[in-house]
């Protein structure tokens, strides 16, 4: 899993879900993976080209991915935190998309970064 580099925004909560999960398996920034949280693009090269020019993205040996549910697949199975089998993992995706859903309702309400209420 060495080698890696997680790319994205330095906004609130972003890319926390595989930050953590780098953490559960002893790896940190700087001694496991690299973590750049960008303020511009101007430094991202060929990064961005895998997503459409957007973040977040993560960088590897393999290759670079883009989109949060892919980094978080990834970065799950690279850590072992996918379970043993493919129902377990089936299983570990319908949680994480329940979460999203939840999310997104929540972010329907309340303003990002403010706590107060839309509407």
């Amino acid at each position: 899993m060495s080698g890696i580099t997680l790319k994205y925004w330095g906004g609130r909560g972003l890319m926390e879900v595989p930050r953590i999960m780098m953490a559960i398996a002893g790896k940190f920034p700087g001694e496991g993976y690299t973590d750049f949280r960008a303020s511009g693009t101007s430094d991202m090269g060929d990064a961005l080209n895998c997503n459409l020019g957007r973040l977040p993205v993560l960088e590897c040996q393999s290759g670079t991915i883009g989109q949060s549910a892919a980094i978080n697949f990834y970065v799950a199975s690279e850590c072992g935190l996918m379970g043993s089998s493919s129902f377990e993992a089936a299983q570990i995706i319908s949680i994480t998309e329940h979460l999203k859903e939840l999310s997104t309702a929540y972010r329907g309400l309340v303003s990002l970064g403010l706590g107060t209420k839309r509407g």
